[in-house]
């Protein structure tokens, strides 16, 4: 009989381990297609800069043109822009998390 319960308990371990692989591939797909999205707005926002920058971006080109990446974080959203010499040159980009304490009061 404790031949079965640990039986059972390695399928229960292996199959959970199986589930959390799932979900850190799903986490992996999600972050990397966000992260894509995110880099080409701020490449096509600082290319478009005045004056426009050709070629490699480097740190030089970046600092001397007066580029920054902004970010502005509230409870559950993130928002980031660029701006040159203190104007907003790009839309803003904003990742929105979701409100995991309104889940967790509804739950109860």
């Amino acid at each position: 009989m404790e031949l079965t319960v640990i039986k059972l308990e390695s399928r229960f371990k292996q199959d959970h381990k199986e589930l959390l692989y799932d979900l850190q591939e799903m986490e992996q797909t999600i972050i990397g297609s966000i992260t894509k999205k995110y880099n080409e707005l701020l490449e096509t926002a600082i290319r478009l800069s005045e004056p426009p920058i050709k070629g490699e971006i480097t740190k030089g080109k970046v600092k001397w043109r007066g580029l920054k990446i902004v970010y502005k974080n509230t409870f559950n959203n993130l928002e980031s822009w660029v701006e040159q010499r203190g104007v907003k040159i790009s839309p803003s980009f904003i990742v929105t998390f979701p409100d995991l304490f309104k889940e967790v009061k509804n739950y109860r």
